[in-house]
């Protein structure tokens, strides 16, 4: 397990303790620590001031959650290859034309529309990231058309599985449980020093039982 320290703070709060954190664990482990921000704007914000200020860092020290996905997934991902956002709408749309007759309320002649794929994509890398249950989540709101999403989502889902396919929303899912639920650490990475500063509200602010809080906790899969 790797040990994590998470951060809760307003937009713009508390950054100079975090950078602080981040450095003094660096310091101890240059190549094995982490610094997870919540949007890469700010991860560049960071990494550009840790550099100015004669802090080195390596590589993606500083990054996203997503990004950080990528990395333990292009370190330790064996059989399985990562596609991009073009490649999972042409999956998309290869799966909208072979099930035409089975869409008929999302598929108008003989092939769908790149209107539908770019919308239907957008729509999957939402469900699949928030897992959400769809359209069972829907609840009495389900209808014919969500039907036909349910259908193309779970199609699309199972030709990824099937060709040992990952894409951005799939990334954490797949390279969450195997290295940071426990599994081995590379050999060039005796192990990962995480910190991960998550955003509170930016109108209701922290629950009062983190107000100010700095805890520690064991990652896993996700932080924040």
């Amino acid at each position: 397990m790797c040990p994590a320290v998470l951060y809760r703070r307003l937009p713009g709060e508390g950054l100079d303790e975090v950078i602080a954190g981040f450095r003094e664990a660096a310091a101890w482990d240059p190549g094995g620590t982490v610094l997870i921000v919540p949007t890469s704007r700010l991860a560049d914000d960071i990494a550009h001031r840790l550099i100015a200020e004669g802090t080195p860092i390596f590589g993606d020290a500083v990054t996203t959650l997503a990004g950080f996905a990528r990395r333990v997934f292009e370190d330790h991902a064996k059989t399985e290859s990562l596609i991009t956002g073009a490649q999972s709408r042409l999956i998309i749309a290869d799966i909208l034309a072979t099930r035409a007759a089975d869409l008929p309320l999302l598929v108008r002649g003989d092939r769908p529309g790149s209107g539908v794929v770019n919308e239907l994509a957008t729509l999957v890398e939402v469900l699949t990231t928030r897992k959400v249950d769809y359209p069972a989540a829907l609840g009495d709101l389900q209808g014919a058309k969500s039907a036909e999403i349910g259908l193309v989502l779970e199609a699309y889902l199972r030709f990824l599985d099937e060709h040992d396919l990952v894409d951005e929303s799939t990334l954490l899912a797949r390279a969450g449980p195997g290295w940071l639920a426990g599994g081995r650490p590379g050999p060039h990475r005796p192990g990962l020093h995480l910190r991960a500063l998550r955003a509170g509200a930016a109108r209701a602010g922290p629950h009062p039982r983190h107000q100010g809080a700095r805890s520690r906790v064991p990652l896993r899969g996700s932080v924040g």
